[in-house]
């Protein structure tokens, strides 16, 4: 049976969701999250957290609608952190990272404040908000209680908890930079505490890239004769399928900084130094030995 304080819990993350669902309605753009409180009536509100909660697909979730609306205290993941009691090590774990990787910076105290919260938990408020089914009834059975509390079928009980996956290729690699700090037992350990579906899911994903001339492409590869034009260069690379050397265009100062897809602006050089020249130390030197290369050749032209 659950305890006074659990039930206490409970009635207030109720009211938490209330709220946080009327601040996204009254948003501009209004949200209205009608799959979770779809989820929510048929399944309570502790069995759709945890199921939302550990989905890596973040595309086709409310959290990046309320991200953008700058609400990202009133996702579930908030709740999750909000309520820790309510959920396992993994599912807040999940919560935290999607949140910290987004720029959260901690509650709003304007929505987590359970002793206020609790006077619009329950009654024709809450049923308005969507709350209905196991939830509306929770108060009234102690095994509706341990329900929502376990947050699962008993068939489901123990269910392993899959951190989420990062998004993009930023958020890729800064995972793998922080993971690369753990000791190898460690990366085997957390391997084997989670199973991902195989071959992987796909995920769609927006990317904004730069229009580029094809003209100014296959100029800085003639000009170079297909060789890397950084200084001393002493990289192998690989022939192509027309039996070529591979070779990459490189843009000097980089589109997104503002720099221009022009032949002043790109150089010839070898895959291993295009990705130093993005992610090496010397990154700076290379842009600068690639600078003073077209500097001399603009002046040899003049």
């Amino acid at each position: 049976m659950a305890s006074r304080n659990e039930q206490e819990t409970l009635k207030a993350l109720e009211a938490f969701i209330n709220e946080t669902i009327r601040r996204g309605r009254e948003a501009r753009p209004p949200y209205n999250p009608t799959i979770f409180i779809d989820m929510r009536t048929k399944l309570g509100t502790v069995t759709t957290i945890k199921r939302l909660v550990v989905q890596s697909d973040v595309e086709k979730s409310g959290f990046l609608a309320l991200k953008s609306r700058g609400l990202l205290n009133c996702t579930i993941e908030a709740a999750v952190l909000e309520f820790p009691s309510l959920f396992t090590d993994g599912e807040r774990e999940a919560a935290e990272f999607r949140l910290r990787r987004a720029g959260w910076s901690g509650p709003d105290k304007a929505v987590s404040q359970p002793s206020k919260l609790l006077e619009a938990s329950g009654g024709p408020g809450a049923r308005q908000l969507g709350v209905s089914g196991p939830t509306a009834q929770a108060g009234a059975d102690a095994v509706s209680l341990d329900a929502l509390r376990t947050g699962a079928e008993p068939a489901r009980a123990g269910a392993q908890v899959v951190p989420p996956l990062p998004v993009d290729e930023a958020e890729f690699k800064r995972e793998v930079s922080r993971l690369s700090g753990l000791s190898l037992e460690e990366l085997h350990r957390r391997l084997r505490a989670h199973s991902r579906p195989q071959p992987p899911n796909s995920v769609e994903t927006q990317v904004r890239r730069f229009e580029r001339d094809p003209v100014v492409v296959a100029l800085a590869l003639k000009r170079a004769g297909l060789r890397c034009e950084v200084p001393e260069c002493k990289h192998l690379t690989f022939e192509t399928e027309d039996g070529l050397p591979y070779m990459e265009v490189h843009h000097i100062k980089p589109l997104a900084e503002g720099g221009a897809d022009t032949a002043d602006n790109v150089a010839c050089i070898c895959p291993a130094h295009h990705r130093e020249a993005h992610h090496g130390r010397r990154a700076d030197a290379i842009r600068a030995a690639l600078t003073r290369l077209r500097a001399a050749v603009n002046s040899r032209a003049l």
